[in-house]
Order: C-alpha cells, then structure tokens, then sequence
C-alpha cells in the first residue's frame, strides 16, 4: 500500500500537481513519525504490552476502553451513556420519548409477540412471487437462508432461527392453501353474508351478474386487475349498511373491514352462489342448539328470533339478538373461539335460504421441536393460529418494523449531536506531534509524576498502597507540560487536574478540559470547578 501511494506521488508530480503529492507525501511521514513516536513510548513506558505503564518506580492500570456516548435502557427510562464511566443522563428527545414501546427492544426483527422465526417466515411468503406449494422442505429451507441472509441486523442464528422458520413457512404454505376462502376471518365472512341477504332481489341479481362476469374475465386473464374495481364498488356499498357498525372493530391500519369483506364475497361468488362455512362454527352451533335443547328454551330461543325477523326488514334486530345467544353461550363453554360467534349466526338465520359449503380444515396447529427461545414457544413448540399469525405478522410488518426503523434512525442521531456536543473525538488517545519526550521529563518528570500518582490513586502489584489520598496536584511554572502531561496519561486513570491563568482547580471527571474561566466540563455537564486550596 506504502509502494502504491509513493507511485501516485510519482504521477501526480509527473502530472505537475505538486499540491496534491506533496500533501500524501506529508500524511506519509506523520504516519510515519507518529507510529515511531507510538513504539518508542511502548518500548521505554509501557509493560505487558499496554495494559501496565511505568512512571520512575511505580506501575500503574492502564484503561484502554474506549470512551464512546451510547443510549442505554436504564431503570425504565433511556439514558446516554459514556462507556467506561459512571454517566448516565436521562434523554428528553420527543421522538425517543414516544417510541417508549422500543426502548427494550433489540431486534427489528423480534419483539416480546412475535418470534423472529415466525416474522423471518411471513416475509419469505410474502416477498416470494412464485407459487411455493409445490416446493420441498430443502427448497424452503433454501429460500428461508436467502432471505435471512439479506439483513444481518435481524439476528437470525444459522442452524436455529433458519430451520425453525422453514418449518413455520411450510405449515403456513400448507394452511393458506387447504383453507380456501377461510383464510378470511370469521367475522369478515359472517359479515358478507349478512350484507348479501339483506339485498333485495334485483340488487342480488345485479351484483351476482357483475361479479360473475368480472370472474369470467379473471379466469382468463389472471394478471388483471380490472376486477379490484368491482371490489371497490362492493366496498362502498358495504361501508353503508347497516351492519357496518357490528364490525367497525374489526377494522385496522392496513384496510377496512369493509374491503376485506368486499373482497371475500367476490371470491366466493365469482364462480358459484354458495358460501363456505368453517368446521369449527359448525360444531360450535351444534353444541349450543343441543344445549338449548337440554335447557329447554329451544322454543323461546326460536319464537324470539322469528318475531324479530318479522319486525326487521334489514335483520338488523334478529343479528343483533343471534349474536347475543351466541356470543353468551361461547363466553361460558369457549371464550377463546368467541370470534365464531357471527358465523353460528350465519348458520342459525342463513341455512335454508343460502348454500352452506363446511370445509373441515383447522386454521390452527403445534409445531413442535422447535430450536429458539421466545416467550411464543413453549418447550419447543409454537401455537400456529392461521387467522392470528397473519393479522400479527401484517401489523408488525407494515407497522412495527418502519416505527422501530425510525426510532433506531432517531437515537442515531440524538448520539451523533451529542457526540458533537461534547466534542468526544477530542479525548480519543493519540500521538503528538508537538510533545517529545526528553531527559528531563524521562528521569525527573515522570518519577515525580509516578510517586505523587501512586500515592494519591494507588499502584499495581506487591508495593500497592492502602493509605491512597484521592488526590493529585501538579504546580509548576507555565509551559513546564503540566497539561500535556495530563493530556497524555490523566486519560488512562480516569483522573486529571487542570489549572487556568489564574489558579488552580481539580475535578475527578474522565472528560476534563483546560479552559480560560473558572468551569471545568464535569460528567458531561458543566460546572463550577472546586479550588485546589
């Protein structure tokens, strides 16, 4: 490299630019002098490579940690940090202090809902274009390392976070396949078609023909679009009816419940008239009419529903009262399969007027023998819910992921200020020109600097001091290097003692600077500086 440089100085000189060779030819020997000022200082100073300084008789701990300002999550709050000391300042930055939800993160990829694994295998699915049903399981392990490799900020560990993410990318392939039209939500299904019987017949024959047709042209033409539009239209309309209140819940940041919805119904009725039903609601509403039964208020349940169908044009009121059964029965016999309420709805007022499709595929599934640790495993394995993952993993991609992007992208640049700020880059060890190491500071300086420091700070090995004092203090005429020499070794012990024009004060502080005024720059923060005296 040294050769290369020369030969550019060569032909720059050659090229009649003096300037720029003669500034390469400068850095050159600074490099030079410096290194050789550095190896002279190790040989003559320093023991056990840089870990022990020598100063006349006594040797001292040299610090080599580098003095650097980070953010750290301390006592619930973030604080920046100056390695190697004891300062912490609590920040007060709006758009830290909002991304509280963060601070305890360490991932992109991972928080304390989702397992990395799992986000590591949405994103293989979703970033994938090709079909992946027909792939094998060395296929998606192969894909699954492309992916993972493509970050390394994510964190993945090869052998662990790789082959548990396959073996959720697969179960995922395979679901979203088997369950058809169940990939919507109950909920979303339940509410497209308590929209559809509440239209009357023309409008039913209207927007059977229009979705149909618009099927027609999908089947061939698969790359089209033109059928988002039908979509929209069906979304607009959804938006006004009077069920749109049922569901607004259900709505979130990505889409409306309404779209969703929309886009349900013309998958269902693009190529016939029936409507899938998922085994689960099925067995749910079997299990409450016998319980009916068994109660004896089968009769009051089915006079109550068919005297408010009579009142209610819409099914608005007969909804409304359906979903109340339903919803009660579930709560004491299966509240973690409440959101199948609408559906048994759907069974108990739709099932002679509408054709019923049960698909007997569970969205739900244990992966077992897992490899990582998260607090979503248990022993090894995962709780697959299909309905929850992808709602879980949409929300932490679109929303999460940007919103950690930009508080990490905040706090770099909070530290970058503050850096700045406190001018950090001027304490980083290195060698001085101007300073060069004489008799006189070799054999009487540096002894009386060593005794002084040893008795006040303390030394290493069998002649260490108990009765230390906790303090050093250097007097001297100006221009003698009292400064210098505190600028050169006060750096390793964490120590210095600094004077102006006028007198003489101290402080303990690693951030330590010489200034006209009586304030001493303590901790970070500036201060009035205690007197010597």
């Amino acid at each position: 490299m040294i050769n290369k440089l020369r030969d550019i100085v060569t032909k720059l000189k050659e090229l009649d630019d003096a300037g720029k060779a003669e500034t390469i030819e400068t850095g050159l020997k600074v490099a030079k002098e410096d290194a050789t000022r550095k190896l002279k200082d190790k040989q003559d100073l320093y023991e056990d490579g840089e870990n022990i300084i020598k100063l006349g008789k006594h040797k001292f701990g040299v610090n080599k940690q580098i003095l650097d300002l980070t953010i750290v999550y301390k006592d619930q709050t973030l604080k920046y940090h100056l390695t190697g000391t004891d300062f912490y300042q609590e920040i007060e930055n709006e758009i830290l202090i909002n991304s509280r939800n963060y601070w305890d993160q360490e991932l992109i990829s991972e928080n304390k809902t989702i397992y990395r694994a799992a986000y590591l295998a949405y994103k293989t699915f979703t970033n994938q274009p090709e079909n992946l049903e027909n792939h094998t399981e060395e296929k998606l392990l192969e894909l699954v390392k492309a992916e993972s490799s493509k970050n390394y900020t994510e964190g993945y560990v090869k052998g662990v976070h790789d082959e548990d993410a396959s073996k959720i990318l697969k179960l995922l392939i395979t679901k979203n396949h088997d369950l058809g039209l169940l990939r919507y939500k109950p909920a979303v299904r339940a509410y497209g078609q308590f929209f559809w019987q509440s239209l009357n017949k023309e409008q039913k024959a209207l927007w059977n023909q229009k979705v149909k047709a618009s099927g027609e042209v999908l089947s061939a033409f698969s790359d089209s679009k033109e059928y988002k539009k039908v979509i929209s239209e069906l979304s607009t309309l959804l938006a006004l009816s009077v069920f749109q209140p049922i569901f607004e819940v259900f709505s979130n940041q990505f889409t409306t419940i309404e779209f969703e919805t929309a886009a349900y119904l013309f998958h269902e009725l693009q190529s016939n008239d029936t409507f899938c039903i998922s085994q689960t609601a099925q067995e749910l509403n079997d299990a409450f009419l016998k319980e009916l039964k068994s109660k004896k208020v089968i009769t009051k349940f089915n006079k109550s529903i068919e005297t408010t169908t009579e009142a209610n044009e819409t099914y608005f009121g007969t909804i409304q009262l359906a979903l109340q059964w339903s919803a009660s029965y579930l709560q004491v016999n299966a509240p973690q399969k409440i959101e199948y309420a609408f559906e048994m709805v759907c069974l108990q007022l739709f099932k002679d007027k509408s054709n019923f499709e049960v698909i007997h595929v569970n969205p739900n599934y244990k992966i077992e023998n897992l490899k990582g640790s998260h607090t979503t495993l248990s022993e090894g394995t995962f709780e697959f819910k299909y309905h929850d993952f992808i709602s879980e993993l949409k929300n932490f991609t679109t929303v999460e992921v940007p919103a950690f992007t930009a508080y990490r992208t905040a706090k770099h640049s909070v530290t970058e200020e503050l850096k700045e700020a406190l001018k950090l880059g001027e304490f980083k060890p290195r060698v001085l020109s101007s300073f060069v190491r004489n008799k006189l500071i070799d054999k009487v300086y540096l002894p009386l600097f060593g005794d002084n420091l040893s008795k006040q700070l303390g030394s290493v090995g069998d002649n260490k001091r108990t009765d230390r004092m906790g303090m050093l203090l250097l007097i001297s005429p100006p221009g003698y290097g009292k400064t210098t020499l505190m600028g050169i070794y006060g750096k390793s012990f964490r120590f210095g003692i600094y004077e102006d024009k006028r007198s003489c004060y101290w402080t303990r502080s690693y951030l330590c600077r010489s200034y006209d005024s009586k304030q001493l720059c303590y901790q970070g923060r500036t201060e009035k500086a205690k007197p010597c005296f």
